[in-house]
């Protein structure tokens, strides 16, 4: 059959990364659809069986292949009839590309049924649970993801021992949870111990080594350290390209954080070529859509605007907004940063009217998601006080300088307060 609709041109062959595939021309799609064959539902199974086993592949490239098909397959099929693992396959999927909101429902069902299924699950009931805090932690969900992996955590020392790999990794990702939350003295003291640890036990070249050193550079950078950042950032890029390659994900991902210290540090220059090399990998690999993508089109935005050249980080930040309300939604802290972001080049810009709009509502925000004393609420109470100072209104930027002077102790000094340069690790 195949050679026959390869005749016709209605089949055609490509390698992804060295694996053969076939691509059916939708016109074959719709006549199977119509065929109503009695092993109609074998063909289904089959067909979820050939993606969930694609899925154990960790591969963005082929991910991208398999998104369409899994889509369609949650189009024609309820989630809840899907196998558990099927399930997961798919949540796993669907996490890498940035689909978090179908992703966290997949993985919540499997959850469920696992759980349901007999407290002999229990080794797959904490990784699935850990799976769900990636997905929290992806969407910004921070609160729901330390309260995920502190469980997680504390099941893992108690079957597992604090020496064994899964304890470790348990670990890491609390940390990161604390990164986020701005707790960035107790996301360094476990950092270190993950750091520690992992040289000790799987060696230097060890992937997992390799990000607890990524992870502890990028918590160095949040505490204003970015010294010790850049000495760590530049050992990481080195081993990730000699290990992965220049094109893997993780790689650009290494860079992107380097680049990110280079701002810090004031050496724009550097940043621009990294961050514009990050940006063309992350389009042709990740395609436009993707979180990642858009970070790194926000971060080049960030650059530009050091180098005083304002609009071009305008109209680039304006995209990154549309983009992450779009994806994330309105409440997200990326699509915050954003429109922080942009206020900030507003303000560059003597439209101090738009700024102060913008300025209001991330403040709002950010009390109500992050809290008062979380460093981006003290920053943007900052910057609003800021632009109440260029509109004349003195009065209402005293007070908001009053009401934040303790908080604004615990911010860094060594990087402008106003714009956000992005940066990710991973875990």
């Amino acid at each position: 059959m195949i050679p026959t609709l390869r005749s016709f041109s209605l089949v055609s062959t490509t390698l992804v990364d060295g694996s053969l595939f076939l691509q059916i021309h939708p016109l074959v799609q719709a006549w199977l659809r119509d065929m109503q064959s009695l092993d109609t539902e074998d063909y289904r199974l089959m067909a979820i069986q050939a993606l969930t086993s694609c899925s154990i592949n960790t591969n963005i490239n082929l991910y991208r292949h398999l998104l369409p098909h899994i889509k369609e397959t949650l189009k024609e099929n309820q989630a809840s009839s899907l196998h558990v693992n099927d399930q997961t396959a798919f949540g796993q999927v669907l996490l890498e590309v940035g689909r978090y909101d179908t992703a966290e429902f997949l993985v919540q069902e499997s959850l469920t049924a696992v759980q349901t299924i007999s407290s002999k699950q229990a080794g797959n009931t904490l990784w699935l649970t850990g799976l769900l805090a990636r997905i929290y932690a992806a969407q910004g969900q921070h609160g729901e993801a330390e309260r995920l992996r502190l469980e997680v955590l504390e099941e893992r020392r108690s079957i597992l021992g604090a020496e064994h790999p899964h304890t470790i990794t348990a670990v890491a990702n609390l940390a990161s949870t604390y990164r986020n939350l701005g707790r960035y003295s107790e996301a360094k003291k476990l950092e270190l111990e993950v750091l520690e640890k992992r040289r000790k036990t799987l060696g230097a070249e060890h992937p997992h080594t390799i990000i607890a050193a990524a992870n502890l550079a990028t918590t160095y950078r949040s505490l204003g350290r970015p010294s010790e950042a850049e000495k760590l950032q530049l050992e990481v890029l080195e081993k990730r390209r000699k290990i992965l390659g220049a094109e893997h994900p993780v790689t650009i991902l290494a860079a992107a954080n380097l680049a990110s210290t280079y701002h810090d540090l004031g050496r724009y220059s550097e940043a621009e070529k990294l961050v514009l090399e990050v940006l063309e990998k992350r389009r042709n690999i990740l395609g436009a859509e993707h979180p990642d993508t858009v970070m790194a089109a926000d971060s080049l935005a960030a650059t530009y605007r050091s180098l005083g050249r304002p609009g071009e980080a305008e109209k680039l930040v304006l995209e990154v907004l549309d983009k992450r309300r779009k994806i994330l939604g309105a409440e997200h802290p990326h699509t915050i940063m954003a429109a922080a972001n942009l206020a900030s080049i507003y303000r560059d810009l003597g439209r101090y009217s738009e700024a102060e709009t913008l300025e209001v509502d991330v403040l709002k925000k950010r009390k109500r998601i992050l809290g008062a004393k979380h460093p981006h609420t003290v920053l943007a109470a900052a910057n609003l006080a800021a632009t109440y100072h260029h509109l004349g209104r003195h009065g209402e930027a005293e007070k908001l300088e009053s009401e934040g002077m303790k908080e604004r102790k615990i911010l860094r000094t060594d990087q402008d307060p106003s714009f956000a340069f992005s940066s990710a690790v991973i875990w």
